[in-house]
């Protein structure tokens, strides 16, 4: 694992895009500027982004790009060779001859840790993926992790999970970096639920600017990466747009919207999630 290894700030997210849409979408957000993908096997549309990246890496260098993938839950317990099945389909549909990052989604109890070893064993040893990073894991499941690698084991580059106003977890984002695992969070958005926040619409019309670039925004103060994600060219655009650092917002001011019945609420619906295959 290179130390010198850096994922962009802005990462171009892939959920939920159709693949019917999905290569003119992906080559938009190529040609306004994204260089950082977050791709998945759950997502359903992997070939048809391998196509986009297909067509752009005939004029491109390969180098340029940041392309991360995942091994859906319902793999880790099928054992290794499913483990590297996933991986290899994913590698074979998204045209780009090596994974920068391949992730385990979710930390499955009794089975993220062998899939987790078998990659660092195969994948990242015949060169088909640069790094290794992990999905949805809390500073628990990551303690777990680490306590069952050898030491000179690679370690997780990145850790994604939800990071917005209504879902901040200070603790997870202080442990993380403290262990050094870059935090990329996603659904900064909130997927549209709290556009019309007032505390939201108050923030934008101060920072002269959207709901949309506070939110990305916030994400950013916090020193992590975000996933955003948009099929809509002018919006791809807009969200790249920063606040400039002197700008006399707080985000921390919205701190406030993240309540503890939410993130208990959050909590059982990831326990749930990672339970559901065991």
């Amino acid at each position: 694992m290179s130390s010198e290894f850096t994922v962009p700030d802005l990462t171009f997210g892939l959920y939920l895009i159709p693949p019917e849409r999905a290569k003119a979408t992906i080559l938009s957000a190529l040609e306004v500027g994204y260089r950082s993908f977050d791709s998945a096997s759950l997502y359903g549309n992997e070939k048809e982004v391998g196509d986009a990246f297909e067509e752009w890496l005939r004029t491109n260098e390969r180098s340029s790009l940041c392309i991360m993938s995942k091994v859906w839950n319902s793999e880790l317990p099928k054992g290794d060779d499913a483990v590297l099945s996933s991986f290899q389909t994913s590698l074979d549909h998204l045209k780009c001859g090596y994974l920068d990052v391949f992730l385990i989604h979710w930390p499955v109890p009794n089975f993220h840790i062998p899939a987790y070893k078998c990659l660092g064993e195969t994948v990242l040893q015949n060169g088909k993926c640069r790094h290794l990073g992990v999905s949805n894991y809390s500073p628990e499941d990551y303690r777990c992790l680490i306590d069952s690698l050898p030491p000179a084991f690679p370690k997780p580059v990145l850790n994604q999970f939800e990071i917005n106003p209504f879902v901040y977890r200070p603790a997870w984002i202080e442990f993380f970096q403290g262990q050094g695992v870059k935090c990329l969070g996603f659904k900064p958005l909130t997927r549209g639920k709290e556009m019309a926040n007032e505390l939201l619409l108050k923030a934008a019309e101060d920072c002269s600017c959207t709901a949309a670039n506070v939110l990305i925004n916030y994400v950013l103060s916090k020193g992590c990466g975000v996933i955003v994600k948009s099929e809509n060219k002018s919006r791809m655009e807009g969200n790249m747009k920063l606040l400039s650092n002197n700008n006399p917002f707080s985000f921390s001011a919205l701190d406030v919207l993240t309540t503890e019945e939410e993130l208990e609420n959050r909590r059982i619906r990831e326990e749930a999630t990672k339970n559901q295959h065991t």
